[in-house]
């Protein structure tokens, strides 16, 4: 309640003085009108107002005029108007009062309508281009009357309308700023409205793919890398793991888009017990589980479970150790190899260093080597037995190719070609060797190399054809200064047929 120059309304009698008494010097009456304000029990924002003399009462009759400006743009008549606002706020109010003695008085004020916490406001989420509305809604009864309803004005030309205690959504279709307004109105008429830019980008959304790499159904505990390979297109990431506590953990966040489909691959280092494994458990690119991108943004953790290396099961005793050794080289480096995989087109070029030769032996993986830059490779210490070797390099096809050892046969060599198909065989199965052969120990090997089963002089030739070392020698021939490689050894044996074998130089 608001009064202008009292808080209340004083009537004023003065009959004991003379009616000269109420006029000031020159002769004119001291006429003054104070405003009286109440608000409606009903609605704040309904004001009832009142106009009321102070001092000379004489000034005023019931015959004075009295007209009104609410602040609002809007105006009124008589001495007790009231009037409805339509937003709380800040208003100066004037009313002009026509006095019995024919001339106008002014009085105006300031008030303030409605109650205070009469508010709506927002707060706001934002993912990509999808936005997440929150609104804050007075629970003074007073100010809506009981029941709101919240209408969204999102600043891209579209609106819906929520209730004040749930959220609203809204998906934009481009980058931009936004001016969003959220207007509550209550069953009592009265609304506010509060408005907040909002900011929507072009921002790539991520997936998350983590996991585990077991071994043995254990955490891991060696260094191994992780590599996340897309099949339909050239992006890869990698990373390494197993050198910490707890470290069998892997992490890739990679966008949802371009839509793109995967292979994880888990390569412990070489020397461990444990091969290189796809995700799905297996050791072959072409029988990985894959799976694809778009996905929504939340978490994805395929495990990978380790495949054993059961080289050390192997039935050492029956050869002397280090008499088996298979050798091969692989050309093609650079070549561009198109393929499919489950329906995908696949292009990628061959680098010998991905690849991976892996030996089986009833099925089960034995033995493992890396190729070389250079394109070669060696496994040796195999004893004699039937064996299936593969080739594993991701996204380049190849050949499963069967050879036996035996106690005439140790040494088998093959060659491959890679060209625009994938890794193709070039080698027979059938051994090409004489029953006749010669030993080299060790093999691979990095200073030194003796021979076994040869006489006379032994020539040693590098993967050029290039004689690199003649010698009668048989034992403890230096080799130190040798690049890296394979190369081949030719001799005589015993009985004078010409024999050859070959090593790999480390």
């Amino acid at each position: 309640m608001k009064k202008f120059f009292y808080t209340q309304k004083v009537w004023l009698l003065a009959l004991c003085l003379p009616f000269l008494s109420q006029l000031v010097a020159n002769g004119q009456p001291n006429c003054m009108i104070g405003i009286y304000t109440n608000p409606s029990p009903a609605n704040p924002l309904t004001i009832n107002f009142e106009a009321y003399p102070v001092f000379d009462s004489i000034c005023f009759s019931p015959n004075s005029t009295y007209s009104w400006f609410f602040g609002d743009n809007s105006l009124g008549q008589g001495i007790n108007p009231t009037h409805t606002y339509n937003q709380p706020g800040m208003y100066g109010i004037c009313v002009t009062a026509t006095t019995t003695f024919g001339f106008s008085v002014t009085a105006c004020d300031t008030i303030e309508v409605g109650p205070q916490d009469c508010v709506a406001s927002f707060d706001y989420s934002v993912s990509g281009f999808s936005g997440m509305f929150f609104p804050t809604i007075s629970s003074d009864s007073a100010c809506f009357g009981g029941q709101v309803v919240c209408q969204w004005s999102w600043g891209d030309g579209s609106s819906s309308n929520s209730l004040p205690n749930q959220s609203a959504n809204h998906t934009y279709s481009t980058a931009g700023t936004y001016t969003v307004c959220l207007t509550a109105t209550g069953s009592n008429g009265f609304s506010t409205t509060s408005c907040k830019p909002i900011v929507i980008e072009n921002v790539v959304q991520n997936v998350n793919v983590w996991g585990q790499v077991l071994a043995a159904g254990n955490c891991l505990t060696i260094p191994t890398s992780v590599r996340m390979i897309a099949i339909n297109g050239p992006e890869e990431y990698s990373m390494n793991i197993g050198t910490t506590p707890d470290s069998c953990y892997y992490f890739f966040n990679i966008p949802v888009q371009p839509s793109r489909a995967w292979v994880i691959r888990a390569e412990p280092s070489i020397t461990s017990d444990y091969l290189p494994t796809y995700f799905g458990d297996v050791l072959y690119y072409t029988d990985a589980t894959i799976f694809n991108t778009p996905l929504p943004p939340s978490q994805f953790n395929p495990p990978i479970n380790l495949i054993a290396n059961l080289y050390d099961s192997l039935p050492w005793d029956s050869l002397p150790p280090g008499l088996g050794l298979i050798s091969g080289t692989i050309i093609g480096a650079g070549t561009i190899v198109t393929s499919t995989l489950n329906g995908y087109s696949v292009t990628s070029t061959f680098q010998p260093q991905n690849a991976h030769i892996i030996v089986l032996r009833n099925g089960m993986p034995v033995a493992i080597a890396t190729v070389n830059s250079n394109g070669t490779f060696s496994i040796p210490n195999l004893p004699v037995g039937q064996y299936e070797l593969r080739i594993d390099c991701p996204k380049i096809p190849s050949q499963s190719l069967s050879f036996e050892l035996t106690e005439s046969n140790l040494n088998r060599t093959f060659f491959f070609n890679t060209d625009g198909s994938g890794i193709n065989s070039t080698t027979a199965n059938n051994p090409s060797v004489s029953t006749e052969t010669m030993t080299v120990v060790p093999n691979p090997a990095s200073n030194n190399i003796s021979f076994y089963g040869v006489e006379g002089k032994v020539s040693i030739i590098d993967a050029q054809g290039r004689k690199v070392i003649s010698t009668i020698d048989h034992r403890n021939i230096s080799i130190a200064h040798l690049p890296a490689g394979i190369y081949t050894i030719h001799g005589q044996s015993k009985l004078g047929k010409s024999i050859s074998t070959r090593f790999v130089k480390n």
